[in-house]
């Protein structure tokens, strides 16, 4: 059970963490994901590979798992959930700098203006 629920956890980790390195500064939780038709088809085939790992007995007994209750699952993602949470803690932080940095003065176009000798 120990086995399985590690595989489990470290595999939503990894999944979780490909959906927040979508971006450097945008959440998960706006329209970026739904942007990325890519993105979305291999999140999908991930869960499908995740749950069938779990669940379907020619798998269980290739990867030497069991299956999962309700209540495990909740476990493993509960704990795999983190690192959306870290991760978009970190990008709150950097959109909070961006937002005190002063903007830049464009620079100044030295075709438009004579230069005195």
């Amino acid at each position: 059970m120990a086995h399985t629920m590690a595989v489990t956890t470290f595999a939503l980790f990894n999944l979780f963490f490909s959906l927040e390195t979508a971006d450097e500064r945008r959440s998960i939780f706006g329209s970026l994901i739904l942007e990325n038709t890519t993105l979305l088809k291999t999140t999908a085939l991930t869960v499908a590979a995740i749950v069938l790992a779990t669940e379907l007995r020619l798998l269980q007994a290739i990867l030497e798992t069991t299956e999962l209750s309700l209540g495990q699952w909740g476990v493993c993602l509960g704990v795999a959930f983190s690192v959306v949470v870290i991760a978009e803690a970190w990008k709150l932080v950097l959109r909070l700098r961006q937002a005190r940095e002063p903007q830049a003065a464009p620079a100044a176009d030295l075709r438009a203006a004579p230069q005195k000798v």
